[in-house]
């Protein structure tokens, strides 16, 4: 039998997984696959545990992933390319069901924003390590303090109570807001607060 936690595990490997290969072709087979159950029994978990279908999923991560994009000097279909959409047209009619106008319309708004044009980030590469997270969803004034909150006391405890080695002099910590507030409604938007451990 398998426990609410275990099932909340699963869905949240498949969470992060999607997260990371937003820009891929992602079969629910493949996502099945990484949380460890049939497809069809699958399908109906993650819609429990998250809140939305699988396929909405994917598809509100992957276009909230460009809309930075367009502050950029990329072009729409290569902003789509990243995207992981075949084609433009695709990726235009994906976005205007999201957002209610087109990419072109989007792209023109965001260039008459204050700052005119993003700069390309610049990417650190930093050694791998291990982190502790806690994910919120919901307002960031809210979910942000929640997550960290959350957080500190499960690490305070495993300190205090188990002697484990967590929140020493060399610890990181790492807030991640991944949704844009004037985009993503509330409810949905993901934040996750992460301290390094040995």
């Amino acid at each position: 039998m398998v426990s609410k936690d275990e099932y909340i595990q699963s869905v949240y490997r498949v969470v992060f997984y999607i997260e990371k290969n937003s820009g891929f072709d992602l079969t629910l087979e493949e996502l099945s696959g990484v949380a460890g159950f049939s497809k069809y029994h699958f399908h109906r978990i993650f819609k429990s545990v998250i809140g939305e279908s699988l396929g909405d999923y994917v598809r509100r991560v992957r276009l909230a992933s460009t809309t930075l994009k367009f502050k950029t000097k990329r072009k729409i279909t290569q902003i789509a390319m990243d995207s992981g959409y075949e084609t433009n047209a695709s990726f235009s009619k994906a976005f205007k069901k999201h957002f209610g106008m087109s990419p072109k319309e989007f792209s023109a708004e965001a260039k008459k924003k204050k700052g005119n044009e993003m700069k390309e980030p610049k990417i650190v590469d930093m050694e791998k390590v291990r982190v502790l997270c806690v994910r919120k969803t919901g307002a960031y004034t809210e979910s942000a303090s929640e997550a960290w909150a959350a957080l500190m006391q499960f690490a305070y405890t495993q300190r205090m109570k188990h002697k484990k080695n967590i929140m020493g002099k060399g610890t990181m910590h790492f807030g991640i807001g991944h949704d844009n507030p004037n985009l993503t409604e509330p409810s949905k938007m993901r934040y996750d607060a992460c301290i390094t451990i040995r």
